[in-house]
């Protein structure tokens, strides 16, 4: 083999051992534990806040799961913000007898920061005062029954300041989308547990942190709340916790185009807010699909020459690479399925197309990574953000609820 050659192998072997390392981490840093159990007396009462944009599939279900929680004191904020309007009769009618529900309109819409950001903060002013801990959920999240007394454990017993869980999608169809972001959510419960990247959709913290005004103002600025919380944490010197049994299972149908928004917008949030865990990552990533695609046009340029040996070394590579990727992914889904074995069973593993269909998956993540480097706007629930620094959100969509709108000056440090 030529230099160039063996140097594309070398990276290659690099990358490989970067991503087997780190899985291999997380394999044992997300071994079940067994944690304490507070007594229920002694849990801490706590306050649920669930923002909503339009609706979601499975937002009945959330709103169940919510109804049915076992924990002995907790109430739940739902801040709804309805453009269409189709979201409120099914709460209402869901909440008939459900004392301990509050729904609010989202009336303080910043125009400096995500709509989720908005309502997290309007919910946090009407908090009743005995609330020790704020519990997050997403409206397409459908917590069991334990859901919020396993997140709440290890803030009750001392051993955090903010807990989350993982999100864990299953692949319902065989659209491209869908596979594909079936892996980007395994390489992503990767670097949630390694890194300790917390998940708004999952996610507990102790009541005394959210009312600090630093918080709170970059709160304002910032197009997501869980990122920035984390690096406030991070300053701050707060414990923060994955609780890895609280791997929360989504299913939906996910096109192309779609997976490609999704996880741009993901990597954005954390390259603005965690650079820490963006930019290694991304080497990673970059270096692996560099050395793909140079190995395999390499190998197409010995077969043209007939060059048998070589061209037999260079598809060596490529297999021992494949099937090392292949071995990860099996690794990191098995794990999952042991977290969830105790509350849910996942579906059979996949059949060979499905499989192959996720492994050219690492031909094209550079595109994502490069897309979360330069774009400046993006959507999110259809709503358009431009964003240009981390403190620094404008939201452009407006709609009739903008009436009533509050805005502020961007932060401009950072």
């Amino acid at each position: 083999m030529t230099s160039w050659e063996w140097g594309l192998v070398i990276l290659l072997a690099v990358s490989a051992v970067q991503q087997a390392a780190a899985t291999v981490l997380f394999w044992f840093r997300s071994r079940p534990r067994p944690t304490p159990q507070p007594e229920p007396s002694s849990l801490p009462p706590v306050a649920v806040l669930l923002p909503i944009r339009g609706i979601d599939d499975r937002l009945r279900e959330t709103i169940r799961g919510l109804k049915n929680q076992d924990y002995p004191s907790v109430s739940v904020r739902i801040i709804l913000d309805d453009p269409d309007g189709t979201a409120e009769p099914l709460l209402r009618d869901e909440l008939q007898d459900a004392a301990n529900f509050d729904i609010q309109p989202l009336v303080t819409r910043l125009t400096t920061c995500g709509l989720k950001n908005s309502a997290v903060l309007q919910a946090m002013e009407t908090l009743p005062a005995e609330c020790e801990v704020v519990a997050f959920i997403d409206s397409d999240v459908v917590p069991h029954e334990t859901w919020l007394s396993e997140l709440v454990a290890p803030l009750a017993s001392d051993q955090a300041d903010c807990t989350y869980g993982c999100r864990w999608y299953t692949v319902p169809d065989r659209r491209l989308g869908t596979v594909w972001r079936y892996v980007w959510c395994a390489a992503s419960i990767v670097s949630s547990t390694v890194r300790n990247l917390p998940w708004g959709g999952s996610l507990a913290v102790r009541r005394a942190i959210l009312d600090e005004p630093e918080l709170r103002e970059r709160w304002k600025h910032a197009g997501c709340e869980d990122l920035p919380l984390s690096s406030h944490l991070r300053r701050t010197k707060r414990k923060l916790q994955c609780v890895t049994r609280l791997v929360m299972v989504e299913s939906s149908s996910c096109s192309l185009e779609s997976y490609r928004t999704f996880v741009t917008r993901q990597m954005l949030w954390v390259r603005l807010y965690r650079p820490d865990a963006f930019w290694p990552a991304s080497v990673i990533y970059v270096g692996t699909t560099i050395s793909l695609w140079g190995l395999t046009i390499a190998a197409f340029l010995r077969m043209t020459q007939a060059n048998w040996t070589i061209l037999g070394q260079l598809l060596g590579v490529l297999a021992i690479y494949l099937g090392l990727a292949f071995g990860l992914l099996l690794l990191i889904e098995k794990r999952v399925r042991g977290l969830l074995a105790h509350r849910k069973t996942l579906a059979r593993s996949f059949g060979i197309p499905s499989r192959l269909l996720m492994l050219a998956a690492s031909w094209l993540t550079p595109e994502l990574i490069f897309q979360a480097i330069v774009k400046r706007r993006i959507v999110w629930r259809g709503v358009t953000y431009d964003v240009r620094k981390p403190y620094g959100v404008q939201r452009l969509t407006r709609d009739a609820n903008d009436t009533t709108e509050e805005t502020t000056q961007p932060m401009m440090s950072r």
